[in-house]
């Protein structure tokens, strides 16, 4: 590469081919206007396409950012949704716990009736059972003291 004072062939093409520090320094050590303005105007257009490519990327990273927003969007409203399911639901469980409730109280209400009438069943069994016994009893009594009475012969003894 020819060195940076060399101004012999100085057209556009050998300007675009000088790095930006070279066509600095020539900048900054003045001579002919015309290379100066050729040498200002490749800055330019390198400074242009050094813009041009930070848009893209900027662009680039707007539309990855834009899509990212888009699924959180997306994610965020399933969420919801699924929040609302899941609301709607617990409310559900929650009436039918009171449900639960409700009946498990009616059936601890029937098992103490139950348990009462059982008992009342025992008894008027007991009563059945010793009731035939204590007529037969009272009879045999009634009829034996009145035998005694009238001066007849008892009974004979019932064993049970």
């Amino acid at each position: 590469m020819a060195n940076i004072f060399d101004y012999a062939p100085f057209t556009v093409e050998a300007i675009r081919q000088r790095s930006d520090e070279d066509l600095y320094t020539m900048l900054n050590l003045g001579g002919d206007a015309t290379v100066n303005k050729w040498i200002s105007d490749e800055l330019q257009r390198r400074h242009l396409i050094r813009i041009g490519e930070a848009i893209d990327n900027l662009t680039m990273a707007t539309s990855s950012v834009r899509l990212g927003v888009d699924l959180l969007t997306a994610s965020s409203t399933h969420i919801g949704k699924s929040t609302d399911g899941l609301i709607r639901e617990t409310k559900t469980v929650g009436k039918e716990v009171g449900s639960l409730t409700t009946s498990s109280r009616k059936l601890e209400n029937l098992t103490v009736r139950l348990n009462r009438l059982t008992v009342i069943l025992i008894i008027l069994t007991v009563v059945a059972i010793v009731a035939p016994i204590l007529v037969e009893v009272w009879k045999v009594y009634h009829e034996s003291s009145g035998s005694i009475q009238h001066g007849q012969q008892q009974p004979p003894d019932i064993q049970l």
